[in-house]
């Protein structure tokens, strides 16, 4: 089959690539992860940030334990169903006493918002809510913060 142009068979146009301009891109090295490569301004470049560590990613039941090293310092939650809030950035995470229960994010389920809490004791996380859902947990280690 023919590609056309309009009237103009597509290999008159002489074509060579369908690739994204890249020249007006202010990405450097830094803005990507370590080790990621992007291109910008035509370039390819690699990142130089930030690498996180991440000891696990996974879903948790609610008021379940989960084991977890002594030197993390990055804590994530997300739902796949509902919008989460986290209440703390990386960056002040580490800053934090988890050993009595802190309220580190919100989550909002049919316009009503509840809050999510954790607490570590003893290298075991333990994260409740008021409302029983499921939750992607990513904790680690985040050697630039």
């Amino acid at each position: 089959m023919k590609m056309m142009y309009g009237n103009v068979p597509f290999k008159g146009l002489k074509v060579k690539s369908f690739g994204v301009d890249t020249n007006d891109c202010t990405m450097v090295a830094s803005d990507l992860q370590a080790g990621v490569t992007a291109v910008a301004r035509g370039k390819k470049i690699t990142g130089t940030g930030k690498s996180f560590e991440f000891a696990q990613y996974g879903r948790t039941s609610l008021n379940f334990p989960i084991v977890i090293p002594a030197n993390i310092n990055v804590i994530e939650l997300a739902s796949t169903e509902y919008p989460v809030r986290m209440l703390y950035s990386v960056n002040n995470i580490k800053d934090i006493d988890f050993s009595s229960k802190q309220d580190i994010a919100k989550i909002i389920i049919d316009n009503e918002e509840y809050t999510i809490s954790l607490v570590i004791n003893n290298n075991m996380m333990t994260i409740s809510c008021d409302k029983s859902i499921s939750l992607e947990v990513f904790y680690g280690k985040d050697n630039y913060t």
